[in-house]
């Protein structure tokens, strides 16, 4: 879903828990619009809410920024 045009990109697979938490399930397709409170509810469900990262999410740690 792309909030900032209201364009559903696609819908498709069968639904999972998180999901049926959701008033999409019983509603015809076309009749419910996401928001991005329900995007996270779902992401939440399947692993973690990403709007609930920070800085402090995880431990200081060095990475490979790129490859000569």
């Amino acid at each position: 879903y792309v909030g900032n045009r209201g364009e559903l990109l696609t819908n498709g697979g069968p639904i999972t828990g998180p999901e049926r938490k959701m008033p999409f399930p019983s509603l015809l397709k076309g009749e419910w619009q996401p928001s991005e409170a329900d995007v996270m509810a779902v992401a939440s469900g399947w692993s973690f809410d990403p709007s609930r990262l920070s800085w402090a999410s995880g431990p200081v740690a060095f990475g490979l920024v790129g490859k000569l």
